[in-house]
């Protein structure tokens, strides 16, 4: 083949292959800005002329799904998955959006053959333990919520969830270490010292819930009215009306 005939064949290629990379990161920049309205005729418009491109197909199954447009969602995630090697990500994001459908059975298929083929993050995990709260199988759950410790130990999601869960389900010992996990990993926030201090006090430690809430309130938390509830709660199971009354004066 001539060398001119050759030039024409592979500069419009390389052309087409560069501006397709420079299109996914320009939407890759609108996404960290939560600019959907500019990202979703963007993406539309890469589809049409590369319509197999898995990294462009998961964009606009994210902004379908953050943007409540959960059946669209689905067929771009259905497309991922009908590729030769699917991949784990993409069927803990369909998961996700069966969940929030309320399809429990679809959800929890997905999500354990996500968390399969990868290490997904903590939220997969918390979400396929959620499932099986709400379907009873309590062991199933704590099992989940275990592999998600062994997988991200050092990950504040990870400590986060499991404390929100295991105060929810009544298990104090356990939200409190999870708690004081949180707030090894982020000393500063005072969420963690409010969740600690309601670990507390659901183990009816109430002058450690006192000390727990005042610490928050000395980190000036923005929900400053909620802590001083919180702590008039703790002084009132202490006996200590008077301060349990000019907490909830502020309140």
């Amino acid at each position: 083949m001539p060398a001119a005939i050759l030039a024409l064949t592979v500069l419009p290629l390389s052309a087409a292959g560069k501006n397709v990379k420079d299109v996914l990161q320009k939407l890759d920049r609108l996404m960290e800005r939560e600019n959907f309205a500019e990202a979703m005729p963007l993406v539309n418009s890469l589809l049409k002329t590369h319509p197999g491109n898995a990294r462009a197909l998961r964009i606009r199954a994210e902004i379908y799904s953050i943007t409540k447009k959960y059946k669209l969602a689905l067929r771009d995630y259905d497309r991922l998955l009908a590729k030769p090697v699917p991949q784990g990500k993409d069927y803990v994001h369909r998961g996700t959006v069966y969940l929030t459908l309320g399809d429990l059975a679809r959800a929890e298929a997905d999500l354990v053959r996500g968390i399969e083929l990868e290490q997904a993050s903590p939220p997969a995990y918390r979400n396929l333990a959620e499932i099986y709260f709400k379907q009873g199988k309590k062991k199933e759950a704590e099992a989940v919520l275990s592999k998600m410790v062994a997988a991200h130990p050092e990950n504040l999601k990870t400590w986060r969830y499991k404390g929100e869960i295991d105060l929810r389900n009544g298990n104090g010992k356990a939200a409190l270490a999870d708690f004081d996990n949180c707030i090894r990993l982020s000393p500063m926030s005072h969420v963690y010292y409010l969740q600690k201090g309601d670990a507390q006090m659901l183990l009816k430690d109430y002058k450690g819930a006192l000390s727990t809430y005042t610490k928050a309130l000395e980190m000036e938390p923005f929900e400053v009215e909620e802590v001083y509830l919180k702590r008039a709660k703790a002084y009132e199971k202490l006996g200590m009306l008077k301060e349990a009354a000019a907490d909830r004066a502020r309140h």
